[in-house]
């Protein structure tokens, strides 16, 4: 008897949890409010923003960002908002990756996200994350006028504990309707990151310079410099000056990006271009500073040598001084700690009367 109450209530329990989980996964629907109504008066004709719960770990954001279980299902949800005609939105939940100009991208999928990111990236979202009750990580829904949909987006993650950060990113695009008035087209999309947090220490972030690429082309120079953060952790406020300068000291390619991010593993390049004619051989200088918000520098000062026999060419970077410590810092501090203790000494000698 006992046996077979045992049986029922696995039974139940069972069935509780697939109730449970196939509810959470389901797309739930409801007429717009008036407030919600006036949200999606912009340009955009719709809204987005993410329904955040108890799992938000940081509330200074918004975007999500949580703990990790591993092992565990994590679901979170997001409103979608139409405006005042129907619509189709393409949905997808793909990986962050840091793009040329030092911007997060969250569009990137397969093989087009993978070479910008190292092999050690602890959570790979486009392939471990259902939209709705979709077994998939993209998604077509498409709304009546005024409709609201909120839609669960469930992570899958892995058994494998990390420490650290892993970033991936949701991306909202409302379907362009077919004009016949107009040759253009306006396509607008929502993006909104998505942080799995390992661990309660995060890491120093690192870069590691790979290697140099050269191509002359006339009016498109370029001297791409590869890098990598093969850290879980995010470089934000990231700065990138640099210089190509040739025997003459003449500036020939330059680059000034400010305020970027990197994401962790990234791989991406950093590009300094001259639209001229193609460079002529000889020797030329390179100068790239790279900082970021928490004054981390790395810098890279590279003479290369152009020959006529070649257009393409690579060379690996010497990694010696890349990471430029704050010697000054430590030295202004020194130097202010004596004065002091001098100035205490003298202080404490003229009142005992000592000279």
């Amino acid at each position: 008897m006992l046996k077979k109450i045992g049986i029922g209530l696995a039974v139940i329990l069972s069935v509780l949890t697939f109730y449970s989980r196939t509810h959470a996964a389901e797309i739930t629907r409801r007429d717009a409010t008036k407030a919600e109504q006036k949200s999606t008066e912009s340009t955009t004709k719709f809204s987005v923003e993410p329904v955040m719960d108890q799992q938000q770990i940081k509330s200074d954001v918004t975007y999500w960002w949580m703990r990790a279980n591993p092992g565990k299902q994590q679901t979170i949800h997001v409103k979608i908002v139409n405006g005042e005609e129907s619509a189709k939105f393409d949905m997808a939940v793909n990986q962050a990756v840091t793009n040329e100009n030092l911007t997060v991208d969250y569009g990137k999928r397969g093989e087009g996200a993978y070479k910008l990111l190292t092999s050690a990236t602890p959570i790979n979202f486009e392939k471990v994350t259902s939209i709705g009750d979709h077994k998939g990580s993209k998604y077509k829904i498409t709304l009546a006028p005024h409709e609201v949909a909120i839609v669960p987006l469930t992570i899958n993650v892995p058994k494998q504990a990390f420490t650290g950060l892993a970033v991936g990113g949701l991306s909202v695009t409302r379907e362009a309707a077919e004009s016949i008035d107009s040759a253009v087209t306006n396509v607008f999309n929502y993006t909104y990151a998505i942080v799995l947090q390992g661990s309660d220490k995060v890491g120093q972030a690192n870069l590691n310079f790979t290697n140099l690429e050269v191509k002359r082309r006339t009016h498109n120079n370029k001297f791409i410099i590869n890098l990598t953060n093969r850290t879980n952790a995010i470089i934000k406020g990231v700065s990138a000056i640099g210089t190509v300068k040739n025997e003459a000291n003449q500036t020939v390619a330059k680059i000034n990006l400010k305020d970027g991010t990197i994401v962790p593993q990234a791989k991406f390049a950093l590009q300094l271009v001259d639209h001229g004619e193609k460079l002529p051989a000889g020797k030329y200088r390179i100068d790239l500073l790279v900082k970021d918000d928490s004054k981390q520098m790395w810098q890279v000062k590279e003479t290369i040598t152009i020959t006529n026999d070649k257009d393409d060419f690579s060379q690996k970077i010497h990694l010696k001084n890349t990471l430029v410590e704050n010697y000054w810092l430590w030295g202004l501090g020194g130097m202010s700690l004596l004065i002091i203790l001098v100035g205490i000494y003298l202080y404490l000698s003229k009142k005992h009367g000592h000279h």
